[in-house]
């Protein structure tokens, strides 16, 4: 087993204890044959990235995460964002009041930072499959730190 599969099993089993599967978000292992092809051939995922968790909030959007790149595909167009850069992730909190009954579940949008400052926003389903999403990229980014404080030691 590489370090890679070793790391999407790492990642998948944080996106399982701390999130959900649901028909909308889920583990790339898990999607259907046809919904692989097709993110497949749509993303042109990177040879050496293994994705590891899908998420398809609305029509036409969606979010891979992988090992090494975050994708986003929406209406056809992808953003490719590189997860061994990803420096912070924050939780968008102005979502709460979105509603006029505030609540964490309005959330569903991620705020990514790359360690040269770039910021990025994400939309994840809602609920436990944004928190599984955000405690992977936030394991993501401690792994990140880890690397970049040995580098300099």
């Amino acid at each position: 087993m590489t370090s890679d599969e070793k790391l999407k099993d790492v990642l998948g089993a944080i996106f399982k204890r701390k999130g959900k599967e649901t028909s909308n978000t889920r583990l790339y292992d898990n999607l259907p044959d046809a919904t692989k092809r097709n993110l497949t051939v749509t993303a042109a995922v990177n040879g050496d990235d293994l994705p590891v968790i899908v998420s398809n909030p609305r029509e036409d959007y969606w979010v891979i995460v992988g090992t090494k790149y975050i994708m986003l595909i929406d209406r056809g167009h992808s953003t490719l964002i590189d997860g061994t850069k990803l420096a912070s992730v924050d939780v968008n909190f102005d979502e709460i009041f979105t509603s006029h009954k505030p609540s964490k579940a309005n959330i569903k949008h991620l705020w990514l930072k790359d360690n040269s400052g770039v910021k990025s926003a994400i939309e994840v389903e809602q609920g436990a499959p944004l928190i599984g999403v955000l405690n992977v990229l936030m394991h993501i980014t401690m792994l990140n730190q880890n690397r970049t404080s040995r580098a300099h030691c």
